[in-house]
């Protein structure tokens, strides 16, 4: 080849590599920014001893990632019929990365493992329930920002003609402007190769242990495209969790010390968003739980003043319930049996009563995976009742109990978990509108007068209260249900909740502000 021949070459092989710019720059462009929002959000925001390398790794490498992204999705837009899909993928990602954003923005939560499982816990019906308590200017705000995407995006691919790179082979850019696209989409494309390395685990410890390897100041893609790419590796783990363990405890024999003519039931009730500062067994002013304080006092029952959850989201806090492990002792729940499982291997029936969770393939969630996966469908649980269409508890009692004693055996040992709504908000929603059940208002709170309350705020304050003293006659009911037979009743929420306790915020915020010991009171001391 000639020196002029390679310089063609050279050229030639320029302009193809510039291509997806000569038409699509601007998808280009916004497809980088919209990869941009959430490090740099995230950047603006850090302020700790990581923050010089959060700059290298969150705002660099991370839009580094989005631009070879936005690159490759250029490419393939190139051919003829798949070029009508730009502005879906423009409006998807919006939408996706606004929701991130805000995710940040208003509630602290980072694109994570950890925000994919605070989002796979939640139902359907929470997920309703959850839009119901934005204030209506959120939502504004959020449909505002989208259509301004969407907008100037439209008006920049439709209107800017003043930038249009039709590169000829003359044009003295055209090398340079090829060397720098190719510099900056191999190194995003280094970095994003890290990500889908961790895709070559099998073993979620493996893959644990080679993050913090990796360095923790690494593990923090905040770019859409390589966070997503490691929430699906995390779901695939997800579903694996705890798998081995279970299987090698299948056939591991259990005893418990009994007589074979002894009768009794161990109920287990797992509540929901319990703070227990609002409770009036633990000292709280207005008669919230007055079937419980009669319990109390006639001997039956006996409050814990030092429990703790481990974790102030669902499923961190039931996968270390239902496990043996301790977490003070740093030991992980999935290397340590589950529970209910060792009580099907003593010979009891074991049911687990679901009021919350959806089996649909799309509100799919860990903690159906966890409790009812085929497994433990098949080796464990004499039944598993899935109630999460019927509304309220009382109501979802009544077909438990049916179903219990339809697939009641011979065994007079009988271990029943129920996980119930409790007082997840909209608090308004987790108990029937009756006067029985809504005992307080807004006017009982007029006694205080902190500055960030109003009527509106007390009236959510009443309805939290209302879920409690609901949540109270549901457990009345299960003390009568099993009053007249030898049986032990357990009561455990996964976490608190905050409800204008000590400021302008009701909620779970998943991170202490400088009040932490009020946070504490809130979300992790429970009843």
């Amino acid at each position: 080849m000639t020196i002029h021949g390679l310089i063609q070459f050279i050229l030639k092989t320029s302009e193809m590599i510039l291509r997806p710019f000569r038409k699509d720059w601007q998808f280009i462009l916004f497809m980088s920014i919209l990869g941009a929002l959430v490090p740099i959000n995230y950047l603006l925001g850090n302020t700790g001893p990581f923050t010089g390398i959060a700059f290298y790794n969150c705002a660099f490498s991370s839009c580094m990632r989005s631009f070879a992204i936005a690159y490759i999705i250029a490419w393939f837009l190139q051919i003829k019929y798949l070029h009508c899909l730009k502005y879906p993928i423009i409006i998807v990602f919006s939408i996706i990365t606004l929701l991130i954003f805000s995710a940040h923005l208003l509630y602290h939560i980072n694109i994570s493992p950890t925000l994919y499982s605070i989002i796979s816990s939640t139902s359907l019906q929470e997920i309703k329930s959850y839009l119901k308590t934005l204030q209506w200017y959120y939502v504004l705000y959020f449909i505002i920002g989208l259509c301004l995407i969407i907008g100037i995006f439209f008006i920049v691919d439709t209107k800017v003609h003043s930038i249009h790179f039709n590169f000829k082979h003359n044009d003295v850019f055209v090398v340079p402007g090829a060397v720098i696209i190719i510099i900056s989409f191999f190194f995003g494309i280094q970095k994003f190769k890290e990500v889908l390395i961790s895709w070559k685990f099998s073993d979620y410890k493996a893959f644990v242990t080679w993050q913090f390897d990796r360095g923790f100041s690494w593990f923090m893609p905040r770019d859409v495209y390589s966070a997503t790419a490691l929430l699906f590796q995390e779901l695939s783990f997800k579903s694996r969790l705890w798998e081995s363990q279970i299987i090698n405890d299948i056939h591991t024999p259990a005893t418990t010390s009994y007589s074979d003519n002894d009768s009794i039931n161990l109920i287990f009730v797992i509540g929901e968003s319990y703070q227990r500062g609002h409770a009036a067994l633990y000292g709280y002013t207005l008669p919230t739980t007055p079937n419980m304080n009669r319990e109390k006092e006639s001997g039956n029952l006996i409050p814990i003043h030092d429990a703790t959850t481990v974790c102030p989201n669902t499923i961190g806090a039931l996968s270390n319930m239902l496990s043996l492990n301790r977490v003070s002792d740093n030991e992980s729940y999935d290397d340590f049996s589950f529970f209910p499982l060792l009580f099907h291997n003593a010979g009891w029936e074991t049911f687990f009563c679901d009021h919350q969770y959806t089996p649909t393939s799309i509100f799919d969630n860990e903690l159906y995976h966890l409790t009812n996966n085929p497994i433990l469908t098949k080796y464990c649980w004499t039944a598993y009742i899935d109630n999460f269409q019927i509304k309220y508890d009382h109501l979802n009692l009544n077909t438990d109990w049916v179903q219990i004693d339809a697939n009641t055996g011979m065994s007079p040992h009988r271990l029943i978990i129920y996980h119930l709504k409790g007082q997840h908000f909209y608090y308004k929603d987790q108990y029937p509108n009756t006067q029985q059940f809504t005992k307080f208002t807004y006017r009982d709170y007029r006694n205080r007068t902190e500055p960030w309350l109003d009527d509106k705020r007390r009236q959510t304050i009443a309805e939290y209260d209302n879920a409690v003293f609901y949540n109270d006659h549901i457990m009345k009911l299960l003390f009568d249900k099993y009053r007249t037979s030898t049986s032990v009743i357990v009561y455990v929420p996964d976490h608190g909740e905050e409800v204008y306790d000590y400021r302008n915020y009701y909620g779970r915020d998943m991170h202490p502000d400088s009040n932490f010991e009020q946070w504490i009171d809130c979300l992790m001391r429970i009843p």
